[in-house]
């Protein structure tokens, strides 16, 4: 009886399960010894004297890489990976969850051919799916790519001067007025990434320009605020710390005591953690568009303090968007839940504002600090303004960013206040107090009003730049030229640009590309027969437009300072929605579509095109 039991069970499908999983379980096996930092050989020593101490720190940390993985039970609307947190983008997520339907299908479909219909051969290959999971990385545009497209761009160029020479008396002049590519090469890429500009280079430009202005805090006068652009430091803190800090708690800590340590350092009695938000539809999707694919990006929930952190925490946690908001969220109600604060302590988090527990005190809302702005830039002279108003003599920013010096001058050449400005910038023997007051009563009036507008339109994270032209080049044009700071100074006032302020703006970029013109267009025509690259063109009058629109929506954000910005939608100022996500409108005016090319064009017909625009 026994016999015919255990034979059973030999053929049953109990063992045939039992002889498969084998090698899962040992592969679970060696995966927890590598978890453990434990080798084979050290089982033999775990019953040696002295092994207890390292089979506590073995445990210790297995411990630790099971906590911080994710609870499998936990109710989401999101596929979420258990080990990881990462969360997959939705056409990878479509892949995972179908899978095992798409696999029946293609099963199916043999069976079907090749056993029930017999239309094909029993050993033809069957077609592999090629689904994405996990490990899909995000594609990436390769310089090979970026070469093709750029030829491709250069016989759309001809193509389409051909077109216009068939439809049309030839007329150069007139056929340069035109955007002839796909995109303003003067502003956007052959891709349609947009033309990006060393931003620090204007600073340390305004630096000399200015005869570097230090604030001296030995003379500054009490009470000092001391406000801190909460993103920077969160970067700054990842990659000096990142070593050492193994946590999302450990990290808020870290940060909370950085906070509390620097603004005592400064003699602060005030300080100000200042957050971004990060909106969906924001003017600055291209530039996080463009930060995301240089390295990729994870979405990674976070579930609580106890979770490790990421080992690409900066070059791809940070990256997303979602990431952020979440992260700012946690530090947000961690710094909340201390009782220690050294100072008057202000946290922001989205649209609120929260001031810590202190001095005997609950926490409580700041009304007065609800806020609509979208970056901590703008944000931090909100703050810098309800901390003049409140008797504050000096006020702290602390943030790396250009923008944030661009929009501070533009703030003190209104400002009634008494109290000093400084911006506290740079690393190690490099960092410093620029003195923001002084810095706009030595460039002038004039110039500290027109930077913002000036800024905007030669580049920033939300306006493309012009290619090839930098930021000292504009800049020393605006300081010579008093009719543009005149003109620059306030054509943020209205979010449709004058035919005046149009006018201006082609005046400024013909004397940019160094010609006496005064429209663009005569700009480029002239500099074309100079047998001038595409890409060195200044944009024409269409691609200008539509730039200087972008440029006076950005200045205008830059230049207010209050609660709730009233601002209309992107849409129609230079920017249209696609995808649920803002898009920037290069051109509406194009010359000749390709599609309305023959089909079939050969390389002989392209080479008469460009010997027939040498004609001219």
């Amino acid at each position: 009886m026994s016999f015919i039991l255990c034979n059973t069970w030999l053929v049953s499908g109990s063992f045939r399960r039992w002889i498969l999983a084998q090698p899962a379980k040992a592969a679970i096996s060696d995966l927890t010894h590598k978890m453990a930092n434990m080798n084979v050989d050290d089982l033999d020593e775990i019953s040696t004297p002295g092994m207890s101490s390292r089979m506590e720190a073995l445990v210790g940390s297995v411990e630790n890489t099971v906590t911080s993985m994710k609870n499998p039970f936990e109710e989401t609307s999101h596929l979420v990976s258990i080990s990881t947190r990462i969360i997959p983008p939705e056409n990878v997520a479509s892949d995972i969850k179908t899978a095992y339907d798409q696999g029946l299908r293609q099963y199916e479909g043999y069976v079907n051919d090749c056993l029930v219909s017999q239309n094909k051969e029993v050993f033809d290959r069957i077609p592999m799916l090629k689904l994405k999971d996990f490990g899909t990385k995000p594609p990436r545009t390769g310089k090979l790519q970026r070469d093709k497209l750029t030829a491709s761009q250069d016989r759309t160029l001809y193509s389409r001067l051909l077109v216009v020479s068939q439809v049309r008396n030839p007329n150069l002049k007139e056929i340069m007025g035109y955007n002839l590519s796909t995109y303003p090469l003067a502003l956007a890429t052959s891709e349609g990434v947009k033309q990006s500009a060393k931003k620090e280079t204007l600073m340390h430009a305004l630096e000399k320009a200015s005869n570097n202005p230090r604030l001296d805090m030995t003379q500054a006068q009490k009470p000092i605020a001391y406000l801190i652009d909460a993103m920077a430091m969160v970067r700054s803190t990842a990659k000096d710390s990142m070593n050492t800090v193994k946590t999302f708690g450990e990290l808020a800590d870290l940060l909370y005591r950085k906070v509390q340590q620097t603004a005592t350092a400064y003699g602060a009695s005030r300080v100000d953690w200042v957050c971004d938000q990060y909106k969906e539809c924001s003017i600055k999707n291209a530039e996080r568009l463009k930060r995301e694919e240089a390295t990729g990006s994870q979405r990674i929930t976070i579930t609580d303090m106890h979770q490790r952190l990421p080992r690409q925490f900066a070059s791809k946690f940070l990256k997303n968007s979602d990431n952020k908001t979440d992260l700012l969220q946690f530090l947000y109600l961690h710094f909340l839940a201390k009782a220690d604060a050294k100072v008057e302590t202000l946290v922001s988090n989205a649209m609120s504002c929260s001031k810590m527990a202190f001095n005997g005190q609950p926490s409580q809302n700041v009304d007065a600090l609800r806020s609509g702005h979208e970056e901590a830039d703008t944000r931090l002279f909100l703050h810098a303004q309800h901390a003049m108003q409140n008797g504050f003599n000096t006020v702290l920013v602390a943030s790396p960013d250009t923008d944030v010096l661009v929009i501070g001058l533009g703030f003190v050449s209104n400002m009634t206040s008494p109290a000093a400005l400084g911006m506290v910038t740079g690393t190690s023997n490099r960092r410093r107090i620029i003195d923001i007051k002084q810095m706009a009563e030595t460039l002038g009036h004039g110039v500290a009003s027109a930077l913002p507008f000036l800024h905007a339109l030669s580049g920033c994270d939300s306006i493309s730049a012009f290619h090839n032209k930098g930021k000292v080049k504009p800049l020393n044009l605006l300081r010579k030229e008093e009719a543009f700071q005149c003109g620059f100074a306030n054509i943020h006032q209205s979010l449709t640009p004058s035919a005046e302020n149009m006018a201006l703006t082609e005046l400024f970029v013909c004397k940019l590309y160094g010609t006496q013109c005064e429209k663009v267009n005569d700009a480029r025509y002239k500099l074309y027969k100079t047998n001038c690259a595409p890409s060195l063109l200044p944009p024409n009058d269409d691609a200008l437009s539509l730039h200087l629109q972008r440029a006076v929506y950005q200045c205008h954000i830059w230049k207010d300072t209050s609660q709730q910005l009233a601002l209309p939608s992107p849409v129609d100022h230079g920017w249209c929605l696609r995808n649920n996500c803002l898009d920037i409108v290069w051109n509406n005016r194009a010359i000749a579509d390709p599609q309305d090319l023959q089909v079939g064009m050969t390389n002989l017909v392209i080479v008469f095109a460009l010997g027939f625009a040498k004609q001219f």
